[in-house]
């Protein structure tokens, strides 16, 4: 049975269970007494509407009143009718979560096929700086039958310990799902000993903290971190970002000044995305500065972590 039958024959039994007052309320053309919404059932192939106690007594597998043949399994009452439009749905539920997965999330395919090969008394960490990312791998991790709990910046505090204490439990998820900005300092996750780099982050020092959720004293694993990057796309730029933005880190031997910092993330951009201003027009020209029409410069419009952390 399919959702849509299911939905047309609940509307036609609640109708002659809930008719407005105006109206005579209708019998049951066997032993003519008003339908009680416990008893009623009706018939799937001619929709007629009889009690559940008159049709046991009938001796024929036909319609009392169109003689159209009928099987046991027809006889369908609100409950069951309930109970199958729940089934279709869930059943609707993951064949669009599946069509999600197969159709939009090769970095998802790639750590399912991963995570299949982890010990079983292993746990994992599985970051991403997007909650709509976070949410595509719940419903594959969920359609695979694995446990996780999640900690994002909609979880409270009260949740955040709780999903922490759950992770930390021999016998609690064996995944957390974590938001990078949410979750990736100030918690310790020593029970965990993989953990997943689902995006790369403008910042590889967000990234650093977030691998040392397990990676840090009261771990008794080797930790191992893993970090998936599409091929010949942005994100392989972003790495390169990243490289350069800590060698500068790690080269300073003063601190920089504010112009210096704006020029050091203008520069990344420029690298990231692959863009000669110079040679680029908006709203004419970009004079030396690059200001635009409004007198702002392009660097007012960027926002990024200072180069002086």
């Amino acid at each position: 049975m399919d959702a849509t039958e299911a939905q047309g024959l609940l509307g036609k039994l609640l109708s002659v269970l809930k008719d407005p007052e105006e109206k005579l309320p209708e019998e049951c053309g066997i032993c003519l007494e008003v339908f009680a919404e416990d008893t009623a059932v009706v018939l799937r192939g001619c929709k007629h509407i009889f009690c559940h106690g008159c049709l046991e007594q009938v001796e024929t597998t036909t319609c009392p009143l169109c003689r159209k043949r009928f099987k046991q399994s027809d006889r369908m009452s609100v409950e069951d009718i309930k109970v199958a439009i729940k089934k279709t749905k869930t059943k609707t539920k993951k064949n669009l979560v599946k069509a999600q997965i197969d159709d939009a999330a090769p970095k998802i395919k790639v750590l399912l096929a991963h995570i299949e090969n982890m010990a079983a008394d292993e746990k994992g960490l599985i970051f991403s700086q997007f909650t709509s990312s976070l949410d595509l791998i719940e419903d594959a991790l969920e359609e695979a039958g694995h446990t996780f709990t999640r900690i994002d910046g909609s979880v409270d505090s009260e949740g955040r310990l709780e999903a922490m204490r759950g992770l930390e439990s021999e016998d609690g998820p064996r995944f957390m799902l974590v938001s990078l900005k949410a979750g990736g300092e100030g918690i310790t996750l020593t029970r965990a000993s993989i953990c997943y780099l689902m995006d790369p982050w403008w910042n590889a020092a967000a990234q650093d903290q977030a691998m040392d959720r397990c990676h840090r004293i009261g771990q008794t694993r080797p930790v191992r971190v893993y970090q998936l990057v599409m091929e010949d796309s942005i994100e392989q730029r972003m790495l390169s970002v990243q490289e350069a933005k800590t060698a500068l880190g790690n080269g300073s031997v003063r601190k920089l000044s504010k112009e210096e910092s704006k020029k050091a993330r203008l520069t990344a951009l420029r690298d990231l995305f692959q863009v000669n201003i110079a040679e680029q027009n908006w709203h004419g020209h970009f004079d030396e500065d690059f200001e635009h029409d409004d007198g702002r410069d392009l660097d007012d419009f960027i926002v990024g972590d200072d180069v002086e952390d």
